[in-house]
């Protein structure tokens, strides 16, 4: 995946070489998400799905014209697609990314790990 922003592009391939399939879910439905994203594992357990959001900054200046990509202050991951702005499991700050990876792969893993046992 590519974005105009290196953090996220950062992150987006440390998951990519952490097992996940990247794939844009395009539900510009409201003003605090950019964009959704859906995580799938393609490691064991095979086909598990996360979801990561770029959140939009509310004190953004202009909400109402905002462009894709402008105004990013944070990425949220959970295990459903999320219906509103507190819908997921845990975010970080883009300033907060490169410190936190470890953190946000090891949540990733964790998800990955709840559906093996789903599954069970």
């Amino acid at each position: 995946m590519t974005h105009s922003d290196p953090r996220i592009e950062q992150i987006m391939n440390r998951i990519e070489d952490s097992g996940w399939e990247i794939t844009i879910v395009d539900l510009k439905t409201e003003w605090w998400a950019d964009v959704i994203i859906k995580l799938k594992s393609n490691w064991s357990t095979k086909d598990a799905l996360a979801y990561l959001t770029l959140l939009v900054d509310p004190q953004y200046s202009d909400l109402n014209s905002r462009k894709p990509e402008h105004g990013i202050w944070a990425i949220s991951i959970g295990s459903n697609v999320p219906r509103t702005k507190e819908d997921y499991e845990r975010c970080w700050a883009l300033n907060q990314i490169a410190n936190s990876e470890k953190e946000i792969i090891g949540l990733l893993d964790s998800l990955r790990k709840t559906k093996t046992q789903q599954m069970l």
